[in-house]
């Protein structure tokens, strides 16, 4: 297999199918000077490029680490020439819509790709022009609709590997069926998941019917922001669109959120929204967030024990209307 991925390596001027392109991408030791990735599935296209930007923030810094627009690039490297930090550091430029720009636009940029390392990504139709520079090319080929629930399923058993917990085929595939176009939503529903299962060694089907019924039926996302917000209308409205609420499944939720908030290394992605809540977080303060992850903790194990002594209700507005020096 070593000498197989090997070749594959030696060989990927051009890459045209999906299991290929992982090979490719896990053998990589070094970010590709110019590397181009033409994929109309999002799933994978969102995935090929979350694989490629770990191995490059390894080599990278985040502040240089720039996504631009294809037709904005050049603009931007000049006002950093002037800045004088045109040639400070390495930077990877991650350029979004390159398909947009035609002919002669597109030789101009061609001839621009030099000094830096680039990532151009596209849906569409990548120019040729591009192409040529790229030392190194994926350019899928459309993946059949009956294809894409199997090659799904396979890369949520891999996700959770990663995270050291096995799934059921059953599970697996139930997944890959539901949230087959979004991977960041696919993402979010996997943690979900697991941090509903904490201390299981495999997740069943039941388990992601019991998480994926009570995402279904209430709005979690809301319900966590309405803490950091403490804002007491959105939490009352918040729980009661949460008809059947499963409620060791929200506890698990609620805690394992706000660890990852408090704690930003165990983040597993990144987002504006995300950086929004730390910044509430930070507001609110850290004793008393940990105030409230105890406090879910010790309702967790009231409700295993069944010395459940207050509502859900109850509690969390409690979260909200505590002063600040708890």
């Amino acid at each position: 297999m070593g000498a197989l991925i090997r070749r594959v390596v030696e060989t990927a001027n051009m890459i045209k199918d999906i299991k290929t392109a992982y090979l490719f991408l896990a053998e990589l030791k070094e970010p590709c000077r110019i590397l181009a990735v033409q994929a109309k599935d999002e799933f994978f296209r969102e995935d090929l490029f979350s694989k490629y930007l770990n191995l490059c923030l390894g080599r990278f810094q985040k502040e240089n680490i720039e996504r631009i627009k294809a037709v904005d690039l050049h603009a931007r490297r000049h006002s950093l020439l002037l800045e004088k930090t045109f040639f400070d550091t390495e930077r990877l430029w991650i350029i979004e819509k390159p398909a947009a720009l035609k002919g002669k636009k597109a030789a101009e940029l061609a001839e621009n790709l030099k000094e830096d390392f680039f990532l151009l990504i596209d849906s569409e139709t990548i120019p040729k022009a591009l192409l040529e520079v790229a030392e190194n090319k994926i350019v899928l080929a459309p993946i059949k609709p009956w294809e894409r629930p199997p090659l799904i399923a396979s890369w949520v058993r891999s996700f959770c590997k990663k995270h050291e917990m096995n799934i059921a085929n059953d599970a697996a595939q139930a997944l890959a069926q539901a949230h087959a176009e979004h991977r960041s939503n696919l993402v979010q529903e996997l943690e979900k998941i697991m941090t509903y299962c904490h201390g299981q060694t495999e997740i069943a089907l039941a388990d992601v019917q019991a998480v994926s019924d009570l995402a279904q039926q209430s709005t979690l996302w809301q319900l966590l922001d309405a803490l950091l917000q403490q804002d007491k209308r959105a939490l009352l409205l918040a729980l009661e669109n949460m008809e059947e609420i499963h409620e060791i499944a929200l506890i698990r939720f609620l805690k394992n959120q706000l660890q990852k908030i408090l704690i930003p290394r165990l983040q597993t992605f990144s987002s504006k929204t995300q950086d929004k809540r730390c910044a509430l977080a930070k507001k609110i303060g850290s004793s008393r967030i940990i105030f409230w992850i105890n406090t879910l903790e010790m309702r967790e194990i009231a409700l295993r024990s069944g010395n459940d002594q207050e509502s859900l209700m109850v509690m969390l507005y409690a979260f909200i209307s505590t002063p600040q020096h708890v």
